[in-house]
């Protein structure tokens, strides 16, 4: 394994799989303004950090937000996830990951 893999491999050990999740209000309007979220955990503390997100973007009264990237997801493409249902297909690609 070389340096670099060996770094890849402590920084998923230390962080684990992540979603990066944008606040479309801000992003259509040219703004960045998201959070990275660990992913191995229940639908609620997400949902939770989702809204805590979205209460301080820079737009007011924000509500849509989108999975705009991911880390240590083996593979599996969840980038630009629309905010219909992406709780439930992330938490389902997870409980899955070992397939």
């Amino acid at each position: 394994m070389s340096a670099q893999e060996q770094q890849a491999t402590k920084y998923l050990e230390c962080y684990g799989p992540r979603i990066y999740v944008a606040c479309l209000a801000a992003y259509n309007n040219g703004q960045l303004h998201g959070r990275w979220i660990k992913a191995d955990q229940d639908v609620e503390p997400i949902q939770s950090e989702i809204a805590d997100m979205l209460a301080i973007s820079p737009i007011p009264h924000a509500e849509e937000y989108a999975i705009h990237d991911f880390e240590a997801l083996k593979g599996r493409r969840l980038v630009n996830t629309p905010a219909s249902k992406p709780l439930p297909r992330l938490l389902s690609l997870l409980a899955n990951m070992g397939n």
